[in-house]
């Protein structure tokens, strides 16, 4: 048997990398004062966990044993990690400033609602900032559901004298069927915009899609000679 396990607590923070104006993308909200946009990395991930563990029978002695049990191949996987970064945004060009995907305000200390899928967020935790002024809202600060998923791989290789010998083989990916949520939504339009919450949207905060997969098997068989 063997067993590994690996942990990574991850502190990432920064400004916008794309300052072109006008194309309808995420740019810095105030080309000025580039700290403005500080906030969390798109990609950074609070904390991160995978765990390996193989297990592999020995060749027993006793002939019927051997040929039930001996060299069977078990090994799993456990990945997990916490959520993506946020930020509330909208498609109205409020601050007259031409760029039209803008931060919100913030009004509630605590923007998240019940943690439901049709309550993620709290729309009452955002409004739209004044005429002329940018949203208060800070730039990826809220975080989205976790996600974690157990894969498992069975396999047995059976000798069939010196020199050939057949692999039988069964994986399941979301061993357990595990429903990870998708980042409540729904995001802006156009591409680049997976950290965003769309907050002109009537369905604002609510939870419609799956990250990663339903459970999936899959088998196979290997014919060496």
């Amino acid at each position: 048997m063997s067993l590994s396990a690996n942990y990574t607590r991850s502190y990432c923070v920064g400004n916008l990398a794309q300052t072109t104006f006008f194309t309808g993308g995420q740019s810095l909200q105030n080309p000025d004062d580039p700290d403005w946009d500080l906030g969390n990395c798109a990609l950074s991930r609070r904390h991160i966990a995978n765990a390996t563990v193989t297990v592999e029978t020995p060749q027993f002695a006793n002939r019927g044993v051997s040929i039930l049990a001996s060299g069977w191949n078990v090994a799993g996987i456990l990945g997990a990690r916490s959520g993506m970064w946020l930020s509330v945004m909208t498609l109205r060009d409020i601050a007259a400033n031409g760029i039209l995907q803008q931060r919100v305000d913030q009004v509630l200390a605590d923007p998240y609602g019940k943690k439901t899928l049709d309550n993620y967020l709290n729309p009452a935790a955002f409004a739209y900032p004044a005429p002329g002024q940018l949203g208060n809202h800070k730039r990826n600060s809220i975080e989205g559901p976790a996600y974690w998923s157990i894969d498992l791989a069975l396999s047995r290789r059976i000798p069939l004298g010196t020199a050939q010998n057949v692999e039988f083989r069964v994986e399941t990916f979301n061993l357990l069927n595990h429903f990870n949520w998708g980042n409540p939504g729904p995001p802006l339009t156009g591409g680049g915009n997976a950290n965003t919450v769309n907050l002109d949207a009537g369905n604002f905060g609510q939870i419609t899609t799956q990250a990663g997969t339903p459970r999936i098997f899959q088998f196979g068989i290997k014919y060496v000679f």
